[in-house]
């Protein structure tokens, strides 16, 4: 039986949660100076998150997970998204299982559309039209790897897990 410690929350989940905060701090501040988000920071949350779902989650979960990583690594390979960003979405998807990845992106694509309609409504649409889920490049892979179009991911993604983590704790806590 797992000891709920916060919220619904045992440890590992808590762990976890400490860990994916820290690797989305660190891949958020490199990534927007860079456009890169280091294999430094995305192995050890893999890894972590491998750990922490068979101590907390025994190996039952383990084989949704990785065939949702195998689903991220053919995304990959269509240049929907960056090598970084999808290594930073398969950490979180060891970290926190598939629907917690997959919220977090959803999440942080609403934060990116609302950010870029209070920039420019004319920048808003055209990254409506190419894909919502489709921010690298503004979703297509017709730009090149030096169009300046590009974004930086990560501090989105921090943004959309923070939502997440708060919309768990507020829905345990009114319901």
């Amino acid at each position: 039986m797992k000891t709920v410690v916060f919220a619904g929350m045992n440890w590992w989940d808590l762990i976890s949660i400490a860990v994916t905060i820290g690797m989305l701090i660190a891949a958020a501040i490199l990534d927007k100076k860079t456009l890169k988000v280091p294999n430094y920071l995305t192995f050890p949350g893999f890894f972590a998150g491998t750990i922490l779902c068979v101590l907390s989650n025994g190996f039952g979960e383990m084989g949704l997970r990785f065939i949702t990583i195998a689903v991220l690594f053919l995304v990959y390979m269509t240049k929907i998204l960056a090598g970084g960003d999808i290594k930073l979405l398969m950490a979180l998807t060891m970290l926190h299982g598939t629907l917690g990845m997959l919220i977090t992106l959803v999440l942080a694509n609403i934060v990116l559309l609302v950010w870029k309609l209070i920039q420019s409504r004319k920048e808003a649409v055209e990254a409506i039209r190419d894909g919502l889920f489709l921010m690298n490049g503004w979703g297509s892979s017709t730009y090149s790897d030096n169009d300046a179009r590009k974004i930086a991911l990560a501090p989105y993604m921090l943004i959309g897990f923070i939502l997440y983590i708060g919309g768990r704790i507020a829905i345990y806590f009114i319901f």
